[in-house]
């Protein structure tokens, strides 16, 4: 099997997904998942990362369906594992994702001669809190704007005079 060209795990990462189970046996796992982890470690090494839209709340409805995204958040709650056909097979074709990074599932899933049932553990994340806008940008690639100056760049006016300051040092030590 020739891998996925990076373009196409950036524009049609299901596609991609498709040609990496061609070699797959329906019984090792893991190494599907190192596989699918690999190449698309390749993408995230690249300069391609820029092509993956970020999800966030104002992108929301935007990107299309079975798109690639990105999302950087935190960790929440992770729920119980949840079994599904992750890959299925009619009697002497080859394997095809059921479940598999999707949500929906495919309409000739009901011919198939082999599945493979496969665990997965659904997690809840938040966007970062209080993430400051030139974090947001530095993280999306996007120019970070210059920061503004810190209280110890800027002119301090000069402290006001107290009490003890106005006292003639002289008539305090003659007293």
């Amino acid at each position: 099997m020739q891998p996925p060209a990076i373009d196409d795990l950036a524009s049609r990462p299901l596609h991609a997904l498709q040609r990496m189970l061609a070699n797959y046996d329906g019984r090792n796992h893991g190494q599907l998942f190192s596989t699918v982890a690999a190449h698309f470690g390749k993408l995230g090494a690249s300069d391609h990362i820029q092509q993956v839209p970020i999800l966030s709340h104002d992108t929301a409805d935007t990107i299309p369906a079975n798109t690639l995204v990105r999302f950087r958040g935190m960790v929440v709650d992770m729920f119980n594992p949840e079994f599904f056909v992750g890959a299925y097979r009619a009697t002497g074709g080859p394997w095809r994702a059921a479940a598999l990074y999707t949500d929906a599932v495919p309409d000739d899933m009901d011919a198939a001669a082999e599945s493979s049932i496969m665990e997965r553990r659904p997690l809840l994340l938040t966007p970062v809190p209080h993430e400051q806008p030139w974090a947001t940008a530095a993280w999306a690639g996007q120019p970070v704007e210059p920061a503004t100056p810190s209280a110890t760049d800027r002119y301090k006016r000069a402290r006001e005079p107290s009490c003890s300051d106005l006292a003639d040092p002289a008539s305090l030590s003659s007293s």
